[in-house]
C-alpha cells in the first residue's frame, strides 16, 4: 500500500475512533444527565396548559407567523385545545418541577368530545379577530390545513387511534424520556384493543422517530411550504398495525 494510502487509511481509521469515542461520551453524558434529573411521569393538569402551548410555539417556530406578540400565546392555546377535544389519553414528563415534553393521543373508537375544550378553542381563536394583520404567513397555514384534511381522507378508515401531540423540549431529546412517553401511550392502545393508529408529521419534524419505532408511511405530500427552518417540506401521515390485537378482538 502506497504510504499516502496508509497515511489516508489511519487517519480515516482514527476518524471513526474518535466517533466512537464521541458517541460512547455522548451517550454517558445523557445517562449522566439522566440520573441527575427528578423526571415524573404524569396526567396534563390545567395548570400545564400555558406551558405546553408555550412548548408547541417553541417547537415549530409559531411566532415567526404572528405580527403581534399577543397573538402567539393565543394561538398557542388554541392549537393545544384543538388536541384535546377528542383526546382519551395524555401523560406530560416532568423534569425537575418543570413539563419537558407531552404525549396526547385519541382511541376512536370511544368517539370521546370534550365540550370544554370545544368552547376554549372558539374562546382562543375569538381572541384572535380583533387583532389586524394576524398572520404573517397565512396562506402557508391554509395550505398545511388543505393538505392535512386530504390526506386524513385517504387514511380515515384505516386506523381506530391517533396521536394528536408529542412534543419533547430540545434539551432532553436523547435522554430516553421521549421513547417512555411513546412506550406509554403504545401500551395504552394494547390495552384498549386498539388495532391500528396513526400520527400526522412532516420533515420539520423528527418524523424519522416515528419510523425507528415500526410506523410505516400511509401517506405522502410534497409541498412548497417552508417553516420551522425547513424548505418545501414533505407532509406524512404514518401508521403502525397491531395484527394480534386486531384479530383477538
Amino acid at each position: 500500500m502506497p504510504k499516502e494510502a496508509i497515511h489516508e487509511f489511519i487517519f480515516c481509521y482514527n476518524l471513526k475512533e474518535d466517533s466512537k469515542i464521541e458517541n460512547m461520551n455522548r451517550t454517558y453524558k445523557f445517562s449522566n444527565e439522566r440520573e441527575k434529573m427528578n423526571i415524573e411521569y404524569r396526567k396534563l393538569e390545567s395548570k400545564d396548559y400555558k406551558t405546553v402551548a408555550l412548548l408547541i410555539i417553541e417547537t415549530w417556530k409559531f411566532d415567526e407567523f404572528f405580527y403581534h406578540s399577543s397573538a402567539i400565546l393565543n394561538f398557542g392555546m388554541m392549537y393545544l385545545m384543538q388536541c384535546l377535544m377528542n383526546q382519551t389519553y395524555n401523560e406530560v414528563a416532568v423534569v425537575d418541577g418543570k413539563v419537558a415534553g407531552i404525549m396526547i393521543g385519541a382511541n376512536q373508537r370511544k368517539k370521546a368530545f370534550h365540550i370544554q375544550h370545544f368552547l376554549k378553542a372558539i374562546w382562543y381563536s375569538l381572541l384572535l379577530l380583533p387583532i389586524k394583520k394576524v398572520y404573517k404567513k397565512e396562506p402557508i397555514l391554509k395550505e398545511y390545513q388543505k393538505n392535512m384534511k386530504k390526506m386524513k381522507k385517504e387514511i380515515f378508515q384505516c386506523t381506530d387511534a391517533e396521536i394528536n401531540l408529542f412534543l419533547l423540549k430540545q434539551e432532553y431529546r436523547g435522554c430516553g424520556i421521549g421513547n417512555t412517553l411513546y412506550s406509554n401511550i403504545e401500551k395504552y392502545f394494547l390495552q384498549s384493543s386498539v388495532a391500528s393508529y396513526y400520527v400526522h408529521t412532516d420533515t420539520g419534524c423528527n418524523y424519522n422517530f416515528y419510523l425507528k419505532h415500526g410506523m410505516h408511511i400511509l401517506a405522502e405530500r410534497k409541498t412548497n411550504i417552508s417553516y420551522a427552518d425547513e424548505n418545501d417540506i414533505t407532509m406524512y401521515i404514518l401508521g403502525k398495525e397491531y395484527l394480534e390485537s386486531g384479530s383477538d378482538n
